[in-house]
């Protein structure tokens, strides 16, 4: 089937294909201009929700798809087998809280897939949720029928990370648009959109630079249709799907600000429009207000360029590289964040509650170390891609993080706020002795 936009207001992501020179040959078209096939869904289609207010909308993209369902105020992940360099195949469906009871809700399942799956993400509002696999293969998954309906992306040939290598290589859902988005692998790289009522392909953006370097860990602003790319290229860069100001951009400090950093993961308070992304093994965060934000348009193939208050801050006091992967959670003005590349390695940070003036940065964080796992083995945190996400409980409201260990064993439920206020030894480290687990600071959950 070729690609096509079956609903007008899909058209965002099609004024951007136009739009943008760079784009890769025409909509619908892979690296080298040819026609691409895609599967269609053939297992029941959603109604999306127009502009619904979704608990994970403002969640980046990582191992796990966060679902919030609020007819029923349950939240589960859906937690990919493998990673970047894992042959093992299939999706585990587990339970995070219901009722406020952590670990209560959804029945534990596996949805089987053909190839080995590294990320996920969740429209909350329809129950659908899009997967990325190693190969060129992406899964639409139905939160009512736990079947894996295949896609093709246009990915060629594979891209490479200081963890790992991939053809498709992280997923994120946008709700309000009810769009999915590929990283994909190719000449240059780019991000695939899919619609996620049909599975049809909705255009591919290329990014820009030398290597044309994907971010590990994107994230979507979808009040303003901002797709959030800060990668290992030294540059932080923002692609406008919107209808109204299409178009694609590089951080202007990039050579300067930027110069000495190999920016990770990317995240966003979407309350306050404070952006995030952290800079691997140099254990510090940059941070910026897109409150503040001057876009500059590019023209014909070249990406235009985007300004605003923005600061490496050093976090010192966090464990090694704990900057590595972040999340902000979707309310409350906190996130969390873990080293990759095993160890046990966590941490809780805070955000300015307000944006539009000055300079933004953290205003707080703790480090801790995950405790031994109820089965007594070390906790160790995934590989890439990132195994964190956030929610906020649909029961109590308050802000949440997960983790996901490397082993797929367990998750591991915090309550960031309380993580925050737990006693500590120096500014920024929790007291060896405090029980996160007896204090209800955090959980073990199954996942088998």
């Amino acid at each position: 089937m070729s690609e096509g936009f079956s609903r007008p207001r899909l058209s965002a992501s099609l004024a951007l294909c136009i739009g943008m020179a760079i784009a890769l040959g025409a909509c619908g078209g892979d690296h080298n201009g040819h026609a691409v096939k895609h599967t269609a869904v053939v297992g029941p289609t959603a109604t999306p929700t127009p502009n619904p207010a979704v608990a994970s909308a403002c969640v980046p993209s990582g191992a796990m798809a966060v679902d919030v369902n609020a007819t029923n105020g349950q939240v589960s992940v859906y937690a990919p087998a493998g990673d970047w360099d894992s042959s093992t195949t299939g999706v585990f469906l587990v339970p995070v809280e219901a009722g406020g009871v952590i670990g209560a809700g959804v029945t534990r399942a596996t949805v089987a897939t053909a190839n080995p799956v590294n990320s996920c993400s969740a429209n909350s509002a329809t129950g659908r949720i899009i997967c990325s696999a190693n190969n060129h293969d992406a899964y639409l998954i139905d939160r009512t029928t736990l079947t894996a309906f295949t896609l093709t992306s246009a990915g060629v040939g594979t891209q490479s990370f200081s963890g790992g290598s991939c053809t498709n290589c992280n997923a994120i859902a946008d709700p309000v648009m009810d769009l999915g988005i590929i990283g994909i692998a190719g000449t240059p790289a780019g991000y695939q959109f899919f619609n996620l009522s049909s599975g049809l392909s909705d255009g591919v953006v290329g990014v820009p630079g030398s290597g044309s370097v994907l971010s590990e860990s994107p994230a979507i602003e979808p009040a303003k249709h901002l797709l959030l790319s800060a990668n290992e290229d030294q540059d932080f860069q923002i692609i406008n799907f919107s209808t109204t100001a299409p178009g694609g951009f590089r951080y202007a400090q990039r050579s300067t600000v930027l110069a000495e950093s190999e920016l990770d993961g990317t995240a966003i308070d979407c309350t306050t429009d404070i952006a995030l992304a952290a800079d691997e093994f140099n254990n510090q965060v940059f941070v910026t207000d897109l409150t503040q934000a001057t876009f500059t348009p590019g023209s014909g193939a070249t990406f235009g360029t985007w300004d605003a208050p923005a600061q490496l801050q050093p976090t010192p006091g966090l464990l090694g590289i704990t900057t590595t992967g972040l999340a902000v959670a979707p309310s409350g003005h906190v996130g969390i964040m873990q080293q990759e590349f095993g160890t046990n390695n966590f941490a809780a940070f805070s955000l300015p509650a307000t944006s539009g003036t000055g300079t933004p940065g953290l205003t707080d964080w703790v480090a801790a170390l995950v405790p031994t796992q109820p089965d007594k083995v070390t906790w160790s945190n995934t590989f890439d891609p990132h195994g964190l996400t956030a929610y906020t409980s649909p029961t109590t409201g308050s802000p949440m993080g997960v983790l996901l260990n490397a082993a797929r064993t367990f998750i591991l439920v915090i309550d960031i706020n309380k993580l925050l206020a737990a006693p500590r030894t120096g500014a920024h480290t929790v007291q060896a002795s405090y029980d996160l687990v007896a204090n209800g600071v955090v959980t073990f959950v199954s996942v088998h």
